[in-house]
């Protein structure tokens, strides 16, 4: 028998359960495709239900979706979040010389006071299309949002002031003030616009590091590296928890912040520089060009290790790999596959190599999805031989075969296992391709 308590946390429980909210799209429209958020990294595609009127009632949640709207060629995507009774609309407005179709997602029904003001500041937003795309009409949506003190106006003309777009003379000062004035209405996106304008700035820092508390991807990755070279003592002890929560969202500078903490240790413990080591290989797996910065460390860690030290570089970065990188994309190389090739040596991120001797072993490399582009290189001695290459735009699986192409005998290609059936649905018994990586000349 249940007691009163328990009776009324059932009916607790119950409302939670069945916490709903409807998500309203325009006329002529459907959705391609709604997936929920399940985990941090994780979205599963739902069911859509039938609806006449447009209105689509889901449980409390997250979701991302793709919609296909009347006059417009493209797809549009997006996010929305639903809590209990709320209301989301995504809408639809033609920019005024019919060029283009722009969707956005709202609290505000059609024809209201806010639904009239997010209409403008869409067209507004159209100087981030820079130069190219400009059109007058985007200016006088601006100028009209910046009257009434708009922060999604103050943003635009920072951008527009820093770029030079349209009528706007590239003015830095002018640039930093408006972005400072989006920040301080409430534009938080405008803070970085400021940082990056004026970095030496204590107003810039300070809003950095505000950026990185309220846990913005981007800010948290940058204050992670500042931080972990200031010379301030307090702002130093926040540098690890920057980094590892820029790392729980998938930005790798968090990585480099970890880089910079270990090989800045004064001490002759061995295990400073191989985490040093270790964190710099999964953080510059991810990029592939070499900046200024990332050679100077690069040289900094290669003068302090030792050819000892290889294998426990190898060691370290394979327990880091599967403690951080988790849900994102794998790369996957059966090297029984390659036998005729023999003695290859594959460059993966042009940072990265290996080169196969024995065709024997199956390796699987971890990277985020964000940010991450794939690219193999094949030589045959010192001789280019082929490669093949996958920007982040086009990796919407989440494991890619590197495979000899089948109709090109000196090809590669990247596929996936609805792509190819040489790439297995489930990766099973593989070694991480970090036994086998190596960036340092040791």
């Amino acid at each position: 028998m249940l007691n009163k308590r328990s009776f009324c946390s059932l009916i607790l429980f119950s409302s939670l359960v069945n916490a709903k909210g409807i998500v309203e799209t325009p006329s002529h429209s459907y959705f391609e495709k709604i997936e929920q958020k399940i985990s941090p990294f994780q979205w599963v595609p739902i069911e859509i239900p039938n609806t006449k009127d447009g209105k689509i009632t889901l449980p409390n949640g997250e979701y991302k979706y793709a919609i296909s709207l009347q006059s417009a060629i493209s797809v549009f995507k997006g996010k929305f979040s639903i809590q209990d009774g709320s209301h989301k609309y995504i809408h639809r407005t033609i920019t005024p010389d019919r060029a283009q179709v722009l969707s956005w997602v709202s609290d505000a029904p059609v024809r209201s006071a806010k639904y009239e003001t997010e209409k403008k500041e869409m067209l507004c937003l159209g100087v981030f299309q820079g130069n190219a795309y400009f059109k007058p009409y985007m200016q006088d949506k601006c100028k009209e949002l910046t009257i009434t003190n708009n922060a999604t106006a103050h943003y635009a003309n920072g951008y527009a002031y820093e770029q030079g777009i349209g009528k706007y003379p590239q003015n830095s000062l002018k640039a930093a003030t408006s972005y400072l004035k989006a920040y301080k209405l409430g534009k938080l996106e405008a803070g970085l616009g400021y940082f990056w304008l004026r970095q030496s700035d204590p107003k810039a820092i300070e809003i950095l590091l505000e950026l990185a508390t309220k846990g913005n991807v981007i800010a948290l990755g940058l204050a992670a590296q500042y931080t972990a070279s200031s010379d301030k003592a307090t702002e130093r002890e926040k540098a690890p928890l920057f980094a590892k929560k820029a790392i729980e969202l998938s930005n790798p500078d968090g990585f480099k912040a970890l880089s910079n903490i270990s090989i800045m240790k004064e001490s002759d413990d061995s295990k400073y520089v191989i985490d040093a080591a270790a964190y710099f290989n999964l953080y510059n797996i991810h990029f592939r060009n070499h900046t200024n910065n990332q050679s100077a460390h690069h040289n900094l860690i290669e003068e302090a290790i030792v050819p000892s030290d290889s294998e426990e570089i190898a060691k370290r970065t394979q327990q880091l790999e599967g403690q951080y990188i988790k849900n994102g994309l794998s790369l996957y190389i059966d090297t029984s596959l390659f036998k005729k090739l023999d003695n290859i040596k594959l460059v993966v991120n042009d940072n990265f190599s290996f080169t196969m001797t024995e065709f024997q072993e199956k390796y699987l490399l971890n990277l985020f999805k964000t940010k991450s582009n794939i690219s193999i290189q094949v030589f045959k001695g010192d001789e280019y031989f082929g490669g093949t290459t996958l920007s982040s735009s086009a990796l919407d699986g989440h494991v890619y075969c590197f495979l000899p192409h089948k109709k090109f005998k000196d090809d590669f290609e990247l596929k996936t296992h609805h792509q190819d059936a040489r790439c297995p649905k489930k990766v099973s018994e593989s070694h991480s391709m970090w036994k086998v990586l190596n960036q340092y000349s040791i």
